[in-house]
């Protein structure tokens, strides 16, 4: 079986007897190949995958995955830039539709979408030299989004991010968790639940503000 790439970024899949099959425009190749690649260093790390390996988790060859991304660091921080835009698109398509659990389904929809991306942004990327400085940046961005959640709750800047932090890690632990145990079929009593706990918090911050955070993360 050969594999060759039209000059319409369209790929084709050549069997023995010279019949094509699994004409994919190049788009849609470039999110395959990402696919893969996310499962594949979420599952063997960065170091440990080779681009061959990502081509055979993909289905194609080495040389395809080249003429998409020039090298491996590129494919992953390709993944990363995936699963981040995607996370952003999602809020605001949900903030325009004025939908409830905002935060929470964003986070959901986006892992249910593409889990092992979602695992590389919020869990792998930060173990990876080459790609802790990205994760942590974007971490950073997610938590002074979340900081809204407080705002008119809590007046004081330091107590208010730190609350977006905590918030931030439970609701992305939660979904990772709700990822390895929980059923597609449930997810929206996961998202009743974890909305409800995620609200409770955010009331209870304005009752309870704790002092012994008065000096934190400024």
């Amino acid at each position: 079986m050969g594999v060759t790439e039209s000059t319409t970024g369209r790929t084709a899949v050549t069997s023995g007897n010279g019949a094509t099959r699994r004409l994919l425009p190049r788009d849609e190749r470039r999110e395959q190949i990402q696919r893969a690649a996310a499962s594949a260093f979420a599952r063997e790390g960065f170091v440990s995958t080779s681009i061959d390996v990502v081509a055979a988790e993909a289905g194609i060859t080495r040389a395809i995955v080249y003429r998409h991304f020039d090298s491996k660091e590129s494919l992953y921080r390709a993944v990363l830039e995936g699963v981040s835009a995607r996370l952003g698109e999602e809020f605001q398509l949900r903030l325009a539709s004025r939908q409830s659990g905002l935060t929470i389904a964003t986070h959901l929809t986006v892992a249910r979408e593409d889990p092992d991306g979602y695992r590389l942004l919020w869990e792998h990327a930060t173990r990876e030299p080459r790609f802790a400085d990205y994760a942590e940046d974007f971490r950073e961005r997610s938590v002074r989004s979340t900081e809204r959640l407080f705002e008119g709750r809590i007046d004081d800047p330091a107590k208010q991010r730190w609350a977006a932090r905590q918030t931030l890690s439970q609701l992305v632990s939660s979904v990772l968790l709700w990822l390895d145990h929980g059923s597609p079929d449930a997810d929206e009593v996961f998202l009743q639940f974890a909305s409800a706990g995620l609200w409770a918090s955010v009331g209870a911050w304005r009752e309870h503000e704790p002092e012994a955070i008065a000096s934190t993360d400024r």
